[in-house]
């Protein structure tokens, strides 16, 4: 969060990522009773119980060089794909230095499918910007050389929920 450069190895992604999926949930219950959750009762469960993350859950960092130091952000999306819709939740969070972005997918086909869903942001320089953290393959580097900050340009904060705006979209009822 203080924008201290580190290797972050397998086991350090994994924690910061399941704290990025629990704040993530508690962020989604905010709006229990105005809508149905995102995360399944067995999921909250399973990242109360054990870390366990989600399967199709994914979680990025960035580097944040604005002037807030804490700000957080959800939404709900629906992108139509092979086999349906595909509900999802994407919630964005900055610490300091430290932007996260969480998405967990939900398919319309049984959810012990191991079927994979793929729905990419859209092109450009934000996929340089983004570390992944989970899943986690391999040891990164923190923070990454570009970084988001409070401009009107492409990569200012907005524009890291904005990523998955592709034009995919199905109008949430």
């Amino acid at each position: 969060m203080d924008d201290t450069s580190a290797f972050l190895d397998l086991a350090e992604q994994s924690i910061i990522s399941a704290w990025a999926v629990k704040t993530a949930m508690v962020l989604d219950s905010t709006t229990m009773g105005v809508k149905p959750l995102s995360y399944t009762q067995r999921e909250r469960d399973d990242i109360r119980l054990s870390s366990k993350i989600p399967r199709r859950t994914h979680v990025w960092l960035a580097r944040y060089l604005g002037r807030n130091t804490i700000s957080c952000g959800s939404l709900e999306t629906k992108h139509r794909g092979p086999f349906g819709i595909y509900h999802g939740r994407i919630s964005t969070f900055i610490i300091g230095s430290l932007a996260l972005q969480v998405m967990t997918v939900h398919s319309p086909i049984a959810e012990d499918s191991h079927e994979p869903i793929r729905i990419d942001p859209i092109p450009g320089p934000l996929r340089e910007m983004l570390v992944i953290s989970w899943p986690a393959t391999r040891r990164i580097y923190w923070p990454p050389t570009l970084a988001f900050d409070d401009s009107k340009t492409i990569i200012n904060r907005e524009s890291l929920a904005d990523r998955w705006q592709t034009g995919e979209e199905v109008p949430l009822v």
